[in-house]
């Protein structure tokens, strides 16, 4: 499984996230143009930053370290702390650990706040 859908499912199976979104908002990769508005929101988006093996032996490799971006968009600014509370909670339970995020921010393209989580996993063969 690629590491969008690998998130996707992880989240699909969390009460703490689908109690916040309907599951049919979560995106992955990209978020078709006639769902990128105000009424639809809240919205998913689930990205690959990065996906590469990281210890090697014997001329192959040993594991797969997956990176991702968790992007969310609320109507309010009120609307964000739950999600970071739930999407921190159900990604450190799945053993993803969260190595960036970015502050909440108005989307310049959509009259919607938003958030980036970053979080990466070392799956090992």
């Amino acid at each position: 499984m690629i590491p969008e859908q690998i998130v996707n499912e992880t989240l699909e199976n969390s009460a703490l996230i689908t109690d916040l979104i309907d599951t049919t908002a979560i995106y992955l990769i990209d978020i078709p143009t006639e769902y990128r508005k105000v009424e639809k929101a809240p919205l998913i988006r689930i990205n690959t930053i990065n996906d590469a093996p990281q210890l090697y032996a014997s001329d192959s490799n040993l594991d797969e370290t997956h990176q991702v971006a968790i992007n969310v968009w609320t109507k309010s600014i009120r609307d964000i702390e739950p999600f970071i509370i739930a999407l921190d909670k159900t990604m450190s339970d799945d053993g993803w650990f969260l190595y960036a995020r970015m502050p909440v921010a108005k989307d310049p393209e959509i009259d919607l706040y938003m958030i980036s989580r970053r979080y990466t996993k070392t799956f090992f063969k």
